[in-house]
This record gives structure tokens, sequence and C-alpha cells, in this order.
């Protein structure tokens, strides 16, 4: 284990990593990832990791905003390894931002309170491989000033697909808005969101997963709660999107009895992640795994790791030649960090990453 910092703060676990001249240490290391330069309030957090080993997401600022962010094992874009840079600053932009993903191209997905939009949160792309840094502002499926979107997760397609939620006509309660799954291929217009639809009688859907497939498919869910005002919503249908022309939905199975699940990740090979309710109650929820979008849930939640209470998986890797699988998500309720694998034999095991962080971390 190397700490990158001497200190033991804001740690990532990543696995196999290489060094910058292609050579490759073997296992687990546990980086200290910072904050950006002299903040007010020393917090960062990381959403996703590419191949190269790019992290994006958040940190504070020195005046105490939360601005998008992207951290670099090696050297790139003309920015420096090894700290977080400042996505938000490099926009133009001064307000609350946040980074979801990067693809291998270099272009970063989010939300930015953008001040083209009166201050909104909008759908946001910043292609840091472009110098300087080209940003894109997607538009809502309803438009105006101040509507709303969130652009989840992107592909590694030329050109890159972008999947997220934005604001729909209508409300949910008083002035809150409903919002709708959208897909949108980069370089065209900042207009041209497809919607992704939703499940019959739904009245609001999410995506926050796209894999390379060709066409892509995008993974998520659908509810016909309008505003999703509880995590325990029975009626959540975990879903995909097969994303074309016109756009087609699947509905996943949920673990036998209606209790409610949501998609939150999935790979080339169509195997989707995310949770399920569980059967013996209305709002406990466990880590899912789908092999196919016709096959009945794994519940990870149940698998090697006898501490967890409630957990959610976020992304699947690519499936290996004999059939392994890694899924990583957390405990919801303890906020740990898990690691769920598959093997050859399609046995599943489960680990606590948090075991690999020396206890002299404190």
């Amino acid at each position: 284990m190397r700490n990158r910092t001497g200190c033991c703060m804001s740690v990532l676990s990543l696995g196999l990593f290489g060094y910058c001249a292609s050579a490759q240490v073997a296992g687990y290391e546990v980086i200290d990832l910072g904050t950006l330069p002299s903040p007010a309030d020393p917090k960062s957090y990381a959403s996703a990791i590419n191949d190269l080993h790019e992290i994006v997401g958040w940190a504070i600022d020195s005046l105490n905003q939360t601005h998008a962010t992207i951290w670099l094992y090696c050297p790139n874009y003309g920015l420096a390894a090894g700290q977080w840079h400042d996505l938000t600053d490099m926009a133009g932009e001064t307000e609350f931002g946040e980074a979801y993903d990067i693809n291998m191209s270099g272009l970063v997905v989010g939300r930015q309170a953008v001040s083209t939009s009166s201050g909104s949160l909008r759908g946001y792309i910043w292609d840091v491989s472009s110098s300087p840094i080209v940003t894109t502002e997607l538009d809502t499926l309803v438009g105006g000033a101040t509507t709303q979107g969130f652009a989840a997760a992107l592909n590694d397609a030329s050109p890159a697909i972008v999947v997220g939620f934005a604001q729909t006509s209508g409300s949910c309660i008083g002035s809150s808005s409903r919002f709708e799954a959208f897909s949108y291929q980069y370089g065209d217009p900042p207009t041209t969101l497809t919607a992704l639809g939703a499940n019959p009688g739904d009245a609001f859907s999410m995506a926050p997963g796209v894999n390379n497939a060709s066409p892509p498919r995008a993974a998520g869910r659908s509810t016909s709660a309008q505003c999703l005002t509880s995590p325990c919503e029975s009626d959540q249908t975990a879903v995909n999107w097969t994303i074309s022309g016109s756009p087609t939905l699947t509905t996943l199975p949920d673990n036998g009895a209606a209790y409610g699940a949501q998609a939150w990740g999935i790979n080339d090979a169509g195997h989707s992640v995310g949770l399920a309710l569980t059967a013996t109650s209305s709002c406990l929820r466990h880590a899912a795994f789908w092999q196919t979008s016709a096959s009945s849930p794994v519940d990870l939640g149940s698998m090697g790791i006898s501490s967890i209470v409630e957990s959610r998986a976020f992304r699947v890797n690519e499936a290996g030649a004999s059939g392994e699988v890694t899924v990583v998500g957390g405990d919801t309720y303890n906020r740990l960090a898990y690691r769920w694998y598959r093997d050859s034999s399609s046995a599943w095991s489960g680990a606590d990453l948090n075991t690999l962080i020396s206890p002299l971390c404190g």
C-alpha cells in the first residue's frame, strides 16, 4: 500500500495501477487524492475512473464552493499528475459543479450551475483533451433558463453517447420537477436530447449507465412516483434502453415479488448492476447483478460480507474470457466500499475494500 501524501484522509482503493512508463504494479494501492489547493473546507469525492487511471469527482474550492474536478495518475492534457484540477474554474464558471464520469478520450460529464442559465444546474460536458478546454451545456427536454439537467455517464464510442436525466414537462409536488432519462450524441447541437422514455404510466426515469455495445445500451430505472421522495418506492423498476433512432425499453426482472429495483451500471456484454428491494422488507435494499435483461437478479448483498446492511452496486467491468466479473459498490448504511467477484465457476464472493486500508490510517 502506498499513500501519496503521507496522511490517510480521503483515500481511494484502486486495482492494478500502472507506472506512467507502462510497467505494472500488482495488487492494490491506496492513494490519498487530497483536495484542491488551499481549500476552505478540505473535502473531495471521486465518482469515476477510466482505464488511464484518470479520476473525476468534486472538491471544495477556497471559497467553500463545490466544484467539478479531475485527478490524473500520469500527466495528460497539459495537466500535472497527482493533484485535483478545477474543471468548474476551467469552464469559466464560479458556482456549484460535479463531475460523474470520464471516458478514454478525455470527455467528462456531470452537472454545472451555469451563468447562461440563471445559475440552474445543467447537464454539462468538459472536453479536457482540447486546449483550451471545450465545454457543452446541454439543454433540457423542455428548455428555458430555469430548467435543470444531469449528465451521468458516457461511453468510449466515437462520437460518444452521453446519458442522464433532464427536466420534462409537468411537476410532481409544488414546484418540484419531473425528470426523464435522455441520451445525447457528443458533437450534436446541445439541444438535441433524445428522451429514452419510461414504462407506461410512469412519470420519472433516470439513466446512470451506458455501455459500448452497438447499438449502445443504457441502464437505469423507471417509476410512477413523480418526485422520488422516498428511497423505498416499491414500484421502481430496473430498466435497460437500447439507444437508437427510436429507443426501446426493457424492464429487468426484480427478485420475483415486485418489490422494486434500480439499475446503475451496464457492461458491453449486457450485464447490469444496481439494487433490488429484498423480499423480507419493503425498504431493505441489496446490491444486485443481472446476467441478462431477462435474468432474475443475484442478491450480492448476501455474498461474503457478513456485516452488510444495505448495499448498492454502481459499476461492473467487462467479463473475462472464462466469465469472471467484478462489481463495485458499497454499503449505503455504513458508507463502506465493497467489491463482489464472480469466478469462472460462477461462484460469487464479496470483499470489504476498507480492509485494504491500514489501521494505522485511523
